[in-house]
């Protein structure tokens, strides 16, 4: 009886060995084949705000305009055209004749020179992929941009855009905050940096404009008016902050500051080879309306004549001859085309000429 007991106890003890040995064996094949050691996280350690790195449906359904529809919804854009203005413009700026209007400009690089939410140079990943925390964030400002909550909106905007760490990435949150920007910046709706101004007797919005380092056109827009007629005892919206301009010659694109702050993005046209746009730093010295072109010494070409090309504004520099204007020939921005300005096309200059003061910094790289 005794030798029963013990075989049936060796042969448990056996069972318990082999299922212990198995055990282990399917661990092991786990860990080697299947364990990912980075836990689904970025394994430079370039991401990580807080957010979920899981990447939310349609987060990076953002179309490449940047437009949305009264909703707040993302719709497909065109690339923005002159709606029919004819030319104008001062500057020493000149196509050739007979040039194509196809061809083009050199292509643009892998790794451009790129400013994140506070304007500071950085090199994106140009990998395409899009950073989760990225989209994460921009998912959540659409959603605040579609309850109305535009202050909300705007902080993960700017979250989406300093974690961005591709082009992709970056130009999805510049386009969600050009549009964002767009929309508080030309009408009275609340803004970090707009200040309630009430009309005191002898004020004129050149004045007010001047005081708060904007333009009269640009209080204009805010506040929808449609003179520079002003009543004592009103209320205007009026920005107060500094502008600055960075243009990316390499990428063929102009971004405006504020306050140190990304605003707004445009591409543009910039200076052919032989004619390059110049780098450094300038200062906006001049401005013009319906400009005239003078393409040689003493040739003046009025505004409206076909063979001026310098659209419907004009912003001259601190340098002889190179400024921002307009253009007649809309298909050459993006391109290297100009003899050296920057080109926009005219709805594009006529917005940035409201938006900038004289003496704004143009930085040029």
């Amino acid at each position: 009886m005794n030798d029963i007991y013990l075989v049936r106890r060796e042969s448990n003890r056996g069972c318990w060995v082999l299922g212990i040995a198995a055990l282990l064996i399917l661990f092991i094949a786990w860990f080697v084949f299947f364990h990912d050691p980075t836990n689904g996280q970025d394994p430079n350690n370039e991401i990580g705000n807080g957010f979920s790195n899981t990447e939310l449906p349609g987060a990076d359904n953002f179309n490449s305009t940047g437009n949305f529809n009264a909703s707040g919804n993302p719709v497909a854009g065109v690339t923005p055209d002159d709606r029919g203005a004819r030319p104008v413009g001062p500057g020493m700026e000149v196509r050739p004749v007979g040039s194509p209007r196809n061809p083009g400009a050199t292509a643009r690089p892998s790794s451009p020179r790129t400013t994140g939410a506070t304007g500071n140079p950085r090199s994106p990943n140009d990998g395409g992929r899009v950073n989760p925390n990225s989209q994460t964030a921009l998912a959540r400002g659409q959603s605040s941009l579609e309850g109305g909550d535009f202050a909300t909106a705007r902080k993960y905007g700017f979250i989406a855009l300093d974690q961005a760490s591709s082009v992709a990435g970056i130009r999805n949150a510049e386009n969600f905050l050009s549009d964002l920007h767009t929309r508080l910046a030309f009408s009275r709706a609340s803004m970090e940096e707009k200040i309630d101004y009430k009309i005191r007797y002898g004020d004129a919005l050149s004045k007010i404009a001047k005081k708060y380092g904007t333009t009269t056109a640009m209080i204009k827009r805010t506040n929808n008016l449609s003179s520079d007629n002003i009543r004592l005892g009103d209320t205007l919206k009026v920005i107060d902050g500094t502008w600055k301009v960075h243009v990316d010659v390499a990428r063929r694109e102009l971004k405006i500051l504020l306050n140190d702050r990304f605003f707004k993005r445009y591409d543009v046209g910039v200076g052919r080879p032989g004619s390059e746009t110049p780098n450094g730093t300038f200062l906006i010295k001049s401005k013009q309306t319906n400009p005239a072109w003078y393409k040689s010494e003493g040739v003046k070409i009025p505004f409206g004549d076909p063979r001026n090309e310098l659209g419907t504004r004009w912003m001259g520099w601190d340098k002889k001859s190179f400024g921002i204007h307009g253009t007649n020939d809309p298909s050459s921005i993006g391109k290297n085309e100009s003899s050296g300005c920057v080109r926009m096309t005219n709805r594009d200059v006529e917005e940035v000429f409201d938006i900038l003061p004289y003496n704004t910094e143009i930085v040029v790289q």
